[in-house]
């Protein structure tokens, strides 16, 4: 068993953003500034050395934490190729593998022994399992129901008014719905911890959100506490953050064995100045290393860093 830091949070608005590494560690670094310039330099290098890791957030559903569905290669299941000739069995596979998200149980089971397609459709098929909202839970793990689960992306109308011709554009922006606490994973030291506690105290009341003065990004500290998670002592490693290799580690990532999704970062600062595109390795992501570290990316003429060090736990 390997010990983890859970931050809980309860959501009270959208956000404008999904709740990643990047985000979470770019509120708390803000926050900490705005409090202390020396203690933000003592997180900062704390994060940057890899002392301190971040994970991304995740749903918590009454008692239930909810990881990222882990990426890795399903071998072929002869028998199972046949059923899906069958629409409903072919639509059920489907779902599988769009799962978005997995219970602790369902987590630990497919980091220790991976189960193949097959077996993950006969759990389903026998109840033991249950696939609800792109959610694969045990049949013991109630809430998903309950709670009426949902994580919405939806898009958001907005005005720009030009100051010299005085007419207006209309655009669209993301934003995300949470009608489920949050989550998210801290290693680190006793102090740096107390300063992350002190600093989402600032975000219950400002927000974690460029946007907060609109009412974006509103969250309650539920609690921190320790989890148990069942790893593997050996094998590979599943991401739980955003990961942006340092360059010694690039090698490495280009000769292991390896299962991944990656996603284009960019955008701008509340300030207007331009972040460039950055590729990262998502959340569920696998490589068969014994350990990574990351790079915390600093943007050039701007007081904003990328959070790209990784969090990540042991698997098969």
């Amino acid at each position: 068993m390997a010990i983890h830091t859970a931050v809980i949070l309860s959501p009270e608005s959208n956000f404008m953003a999904e709740v990643d590494s990047i985000k979470i560690f770019g509120s708390i670094a803000s926050a900490i500034s705005e409090l202390d310039r020396d203690k933000f330099n003592e997180f900062y290098n704390s994060v940057k050395t890899g002392e301190t890791r971040i994970s991304s957030s995740f749903p918590l559903i009454k008692d239930t934490l909810f990881f990222p569905m882990p990426i890795y290669q399903f071998e072929y299941d002869k028998d199972l190729s046949e059923k899906s000739e069958d629409i409903k069995v072919f639509a059920k596979i489907k779902d599988i593998k769009n799962t978005r998200f997995v219970s602790q149980s369902v987590f630990e089971e497919m980091l220790n022994s991976k189960p193949g397609l097959g077996d993950i459709f006969e759990k389903i098929e026998s109840g033991e399992w249950k696939l609800d909202k792109r959610c694969l839970y045990i049949d013991e793990e109630s809430g998903v129901e309950e709670r009426n689960f949902l994580i919405k992306r939806y898009e958001i109308t907005k005005n720009v008014l030009n100051r010299y011709t005085y007419g207006s554009t209309i655009f669209y922006s993301q934003a995300y719905f949470y009608n489920c606490d949050l989550f998210f994973l801290v290693k680190t030291s006793r102090d740096i911890l107390k300063l992350i506690k002190t600093a989402i105290k600032l975000l219950e009341d400002r927000g974690m959100s460029q946007d907060f003065s609109i009412g974006f990004g509103k969250v309650m500290l539920r609690d921190i506490k320790e989890i148990e998670l069942n790893e593997p002592c050996s094998g590979g490693m599943t991401l739980l953050s955003k990961y942006h290799p340092a360059e010694d580690e690039m090698r490495l990532i280009k000769s292991c064995d390896k299962y991944y999704q990656i996603k284009e970062i960019k955008g701008f600062t509340k300030n207007g100045f331009h972040i460039p595109p950055y590729i990262f390795f998502e959340e569920g992501s696998y490589f068969k290393l014994n350990k990574v570290k990351g790079k915390l990316i600093d943007i050039a003429d701007t007081r904003t860093s990328l959070n790209g060090i990784a969090y990540y736990i042991k698997s098969r």
